[in-house]
């Protein structure tokens, strides 16, 4: 039998992929499959296996060395700290005995569905001890043409979390509730403000900020 041309069905309603192990390659075609981690795969004709993107919540992370202190109320200027092993660090010093503030811009992937975002700070001390740090953030969006002299949105805690008490211990504190981006919108800059909230810790010394996680939700499969 020569090649056969098989015919194109239409589909009304919900198509069921059973779950399978990684299939043999087939060579100048693609297959798609889902596997028993509940995602769905793309293998192309060599034999690579891609993880087709989901919706859902996707993540940003932001290194202290890319944020500034404010003008007023600022953190420590960005600081160099020489460990006895392995990586130097980067980090922004917030002072205990008061807020002290810094910032930093994100432009959101297109995909990001304009809504509420969270938080997750990654952090260190100098000292010993095994008190608490607390972290806020808040945010405003601007669109083109946008008036940038305009307050941030509403500033959210994360739950206070312990030091290890080993000095340079990287602290990884619990993701925060959902925080609000002030006119929030496609095509914009959004511009950020974390602060340590001394307020709600009780560390009598300098939090070390090394970089902030964040986290949002993309609706859209690409940024077209």
């Amino acid at each position: 039998m020569g090649n056969m041309t098989v015919p194109r069905a239409d589909v009304d309603g919900v198509i069921t992929i059973k779950e399978v192990t990684t299939p043999t390659a087939k060579a100048d075609s693609g297959q798609v499959y889902t596997k028993n981690t509940n995602d769905l795969f793309f293998q192309d004709g060599a034999g690579t296996e891609q993880v087709v993107l989901k919706g859902g919540t996707h993540t940003i992370w932001v290194p202290a060395a890319a944020m500034y202190p404010n003008t007023t109320n600022g953190c420590a200027a960005l600081a160099q700290v020489e460990l006895s092993n392995g990586p130097e660090l980067k980090v922004l010093d917030f002072d205990d005995g008061s807020d002290e503030f810094a910032q930093f811009t994100i432009a959101f992937p297109k995909s990001w569905n304009e809504g509420t975002i969270t938080f997750q700070p990654f952090w260190t001390i100098s000292a010993t001890g095994t008190n608490t740090v607390a972290w806020q953030l808040q945010a405003v969006a601007f669109a083109d043409n946008a008036d940038q002299n305009t307050t941030f949105g509403t500033a959210i805690a994360t739950v206070a979390k312990a030091h290890s008490g080993t000095s340079g211990d990287l602290m990884v504190s619990a993701e925060s509730g959902a925080v609000t981006v002030k006119n929030a919108a496609a095509d914009t800059v959004t511009y950020f403000q974390i602060n340590r909230d001394t307020s709600a810790d009780n560390h009598a010394s300098d939090a070390r900020l090394i970089g902030v996680k964040i986290l949002y939700t993309v609706d859209a499969g690409n940024d077209a």
